[in-house]
Order: C-alpha cells, then structure tokens, then sequence
C-alpha cells in the first residue's frame, strides 16, 4: 500500500484566528487521506521548505500590514537576497490570507507571502485568498470557497482518487490531553463532580462523556498589552 500524500498546513497568526482557521483545513485533509502537520511558520524548520510540494499557508496580517510575530522568523529567511530563484521550485502552494478591509494595507502580509513564494520559483496551485473580517458572513465568506477551489485543482491535476464531494464532518483533534499523574500538585477531581450537573437531569449520570472537572491553573494572556484585541491561553 502506498504512502499517504503529504499535504503540510502552516499559519501565521497574530490573535489565534488565523490558527483556527488552518487546524479546521488541516482536519479536512486529514478526512481525504492527506498526512501532515499544522504548525506555525515559525515552528516550521524552513530548511526542509525546499523538500515539501504542496502547502497551504495562512497569513493573518497584523498591526499596519505587519506580519504575525509567529511568522517573522519564516518571513526573515525567505528575504534572504542569497537565495537561489528556483529555492522552491518543488512547491505547490495555496495562501490564504485573512485581514479586515478597514485597514490600509488589507492582507498586506498574504500578498507579500504570496509574491515571495514565486519569486522563489513555487507555483501557486490558484490566487491567494483574500478574507475580509469586515464581510457579513466574515472570514468563512472566502475561506470556504477558496478551500474548495484548492481541493478541486489537487483532484483534477495530481491525486484523482480523493473524494473531495463527500468529506465527512468527523472531527480530528489535534491534540491529545492526558492526566500529569506525576504533578507534585495531585490531581483532585471535583468533589461534587459533574454527574448531577445543571447539564444532566436530576439523578442521570454522565456515563457517555465520562466528564471530569478540571480547575485552570494559569490564564495568560497571548496578545500585547497593546492590541485592541484581548486573547487569553488557558492552563488546566
């Protein structure tokens, strides 16, 4: 049996929307098959950038056209003069970028990604996507269509055995959260745990999630002080 195609997921994101956005595309193309990781530009060993041939980026732009400091790094490399123009003639890529029209320089940081990775000799599989906060349906108004566009042209020119008309909405967790039975703090489960909880009728039992409450340890914030927008990494 042949290996799974490899299909890697990178963002850059200022706020943790742009994060979101690419772990829901990454979920899809693991429902059709498709193997690879979702990371942040900046966790991406570059390196091995001119080795991958197909990527899907998304680019949130930040500030006044700034890029997203979990990309900075990635974006500093690729600015290098000394880097050959066929660096990345390998690649097949998407960008996706997401911004709000009210501003100046609208997705600034995904059109200068989109522009970087061709002058490096990539192909873009089609137009970068522009997603604009300020639309009614926001972000998902392109986001979907543009991802559907992407599929389509992977099916028709490279993996025709994909079923892109029937993706299941099966939910693919990236991440797998274990008890720290070594934690000096001990693990102390709610006394009152939550099987006679207002989300339970009276007397039922939690039996088919198995529930346990947790208590968050650190709320810390992940935005500058700065930033109009306040974004919080909880800690249990």
């Amino acid at each position: 049996m042949s290996e799974a195609p490899r299909l890697l997921v990178l963002y850059g994101s200022q706020t943790y929307t742009a994060q979101e956005r690419a772990e829901r595309i990454w979920r899809t193309t693991k429902v059709l098959g498709f193997r690879g990781p979702v990371q942040a530009m900046d966790e991406y060993p570059i390196s091995r950038l001119i080795k991958e041939e197909f990527v899907i980026f998304v680019c949130a732009t930040a500030g006044q056209g700034d890029e997203p400091d979990n990309m900075k790094k990635f974006w500093k490399f690729l600015l290098r003069k000394n880097l050959p123009a066929n660096s990345l003639v390998r690649l097949k890529f998407g960008v996706l970028g997401l911004g709000d029209s009210s501003y100046l320089k609208f997705n600034f940081a995904g059109k200068k990604l989109h522009k970087r990775l061709i002058q490096l000799g990539a192909t873009p599989l089609l137009d970068i996507g522009l997603c604009d906060y300020q639309h009614d349906l926001g972000h998902d108004a392109v986001m979907g269509p543009w991802l559907k566009d992407y599929l389509t042209i992977l099916k028709k020119q490279y993996f025709p055995s994909i079923d892109i008309d029937n993706i299941k909405n099966t939910f693919t967790p990236r991440w797998k959260v274990t008890v720290d039975k070594n934690d000096e703090n001990g693990f102390k489960p709610s006394s009152n745990g939550l099987n006679e909880d207002i989300y339970f009728a009276k007397g039922a039992k939690d039996t088919f999630v198995d529930a346990t409450l947790l208590e968050i340890t650190k709320n810390v914030r992940t935005t500058h002080e700065s930033h109009y927008q306040v974004c919080f990494s909880n800690i249990f």
